[in-house]
Order: C-alpha cells, then sequence, then structure tokens
C-alpha cells in the first residue's frame, strides 16, 4: 500500500519535469541546419514555410536551445551544467524542403521525411530512416539499421552491424556494412557499390542499360533477383563458395570456386560479385 501511495505521489512529478516545447524562427530556403539529440528521438519534415518550427519534449535537466537567421541555424538539446544526460525526449522538426540538414544522435532514432535538399544523418546506435526525393543523403550508424526510401540522385550510407534496406535507388548508390545485411529492392541505380564483410546481399530490379552494379563480400551471401529481359554482362567469382545462375542465357549448374563470364540479352550494363566464401545466387524475373 505505502508502495502504491509513493508512486501516485511521484508519477506527476516525473510528468511535471518533462519540458514542452514549441518554437520557431524565420530562416532562408536554402539554409544550412544543424541539429542534435543525442538521446532522443528527431523527426525532421519538410514543408513550404520559410521558417523552422519545433515541437516536442525535453527530459529533465535538459536545455532546449535555437538560433540563427538567414542561411544558418542550428538547435537541440542539452543536459544542462553539471547534469548527467537524460534518456528520451522528442524534437518534430519543420524545416523548408530545400535545406541542407545536419542531424547527429547517440542513440535515438532519426526520421527525415518530405525534403528535397541535402540530409547528413549521424548516430551510435540509433536507426535511421530517410524518405523522399532529397538531391544528396549521407547516413552513418555504427550498430543502428538505417532505410532509404526514394528516387534520389545520390546516397552514401555505411553501418556496422546494422541493416540497410534501400528502396527504389536511382542515382549513385553506395552501400556497406560490417554484418549487416544490405537489402536493395525496387531498383534502378546507375550504379550501385554494396560491400559487407558477413552480411547478406539481397539486389531486386533492374539496372540502367550503361549502369554498373559491384557486390563485394567476405563470407556473406550474394541473391541477385533481375528481368529477364535486362541486357547485362555478368561477371561472378566466389573463391571458396558456390554460383547459382539460373537466367535464360546461361543456366549453370552450381559452380564452385570458378568464374563465371556471361551476357544475358545482348550485354550492355556490368554486374561485378565478388566473394571469398560467401554463395552466389542470380535468378531472372
Amino acid at each position: 500500500m505505502r508502495r502504491l501511495l509513493w508512486l501516485a505521489l511521484c508519477l506527476p512529478v516525473a510528468a511535471a519535469a518533462q519540458q514542452k516545447l514549441d518554437r520557431r524562427i524565420a530562416i532562408a530556403a536554402d539554409a544550412s541546419i544543424r541539429i542534435t539529440n543525442l538521446t532522443g528521438s528527431t523527426r525532421v519534415l519538410g514543408w513550404d514555410r520559410d521558417s523552422i518550427a519545433v515541437t516536442g519534449t525535453a527530459p529533465p535537466n535538459t536545455s532546449f536551445y535555437m538560433g540563427g537567421s538567414g542561411r544558418m541555424a542550428k538547435l537541440g538539446l542539452e543536459p544542462d551544467e553539471g547534469a548527467k544526460e537524460e534518456p528520451g525526449g522528442h524534437l518534430d522538426v519543420r524545416v523548408p524542403r530545400g535545406t541542407r540538414v545536419w542531424v547527429k544522435s547517440a542513440g535515438g532514432a532519426i526520421a527525415i521525411q518530405a525534403m528535397v535538399g541535402e540530409v547528413e544523418v549521424m548516430s551510435v546506435g540509433g536507426n535511421i530512416q530517410v524518405s523522399g526525393s532529397m538531391r544528396m543523403v549521407t547516413a552513418e550508424s555504427i550498430d543502428g539499421d538505417i532505410e532509404v526510401i526514394g528516387l534520389m540522385p545520390l546516397v552514401r550510407v555505411k553501418t556496422g552491424g546494422g541493416r540497410i534496406l534501400l528502396r527504389q535507388p536511382s542515382g549513385d548508390v553506395t552501400a556497406s556494412t560490417v554484418s549487416g545485411a544490405i537489402v536493395v529492392t525496387e531498383a534502378q541505380p546507375r550504379s550501385a557499390r554494396l560491400e559487407t564483410v558477413s552480411g547478406s546481399v539481397t539486389y531486386g530490379g533492374t539496372l540502367d542499360r550503361r549502369g554498373s552494379l559491384n557486390i563485394q563480400t567476405h563470407s556473406g551471401d550474394v541473391e541477385l533477383q533481375l528481368p529477364t529481359t535486362l541486357g547485362v554482362e555478368f561477371d561472378l567469382e566466389s573463391t571458396t563458395g558456390i554460383a547459382t545462375v539460373a537466367m535464360p542465357a546461361k543456366t549453370a549448374t552450381p559452380r564452385k570456386g570458378k568464374s563465371l563470364f556471361f551476357a544475358n540479352a545482348g550485354g550492355g550494363a556490368q554486374i561485378v560479385v565478388r566473394s571469398f566464401k560467401g554463395q552466389i545466387r542470380v535468378y531472372g524475373q
């Protein structure tokens, strides 16, 4: 009974300690904006106004700051002097669609939506999601997953143990992990380079007729699911693994430790896959 009474008394205090945020400043439509929220989650949403609007909550012993004008601004959460970083908190940030945005977090999730400018995102363990049609996306996390969705001309993503998901990549793409899987769906890039040490790589979609796809792994398996009409030249090799191909131009029995060279539908694009001991599988669809 005493424990329940103690909890009832403490809950209102904890709720009151949460600071509600509602701030706004004017900014240029092509400004550069820096956002830092190390322990909480952050969502950045593009809109058609020349201003930054922030709502959300700040945890106890944490201060919110925001400043800037013209083409520069920065905002975020930081612990009060002498206080430890408190977990939690959330920033919901609306910015002009065409701005250049830099976001940093340690453990909080980051989501970027509905923008057309440039985005750079860094997190230690938090998941990252970017969707829209940005000119350039750079995302990096040590252990968090990274998801990039949309037709974007330049994408650079890197993670250690996290998973990378790229949906509808259309331009120049580079993705790398240490142990995390790389999954590419609805692909139509001009060029793509996918690298992992032990994670698997799955690629589904097409490729620009003059484009290139380069996949490098040490022990990760590689699976390609491609249109049977795609004009492409293949160069596949797994040093100690097995390569299996099921395409109209070549239906090969599994081959171990040998290179496979062949052209499909007259050739055109270039696909190179290298693995030391991972399995390589190519399927027509």
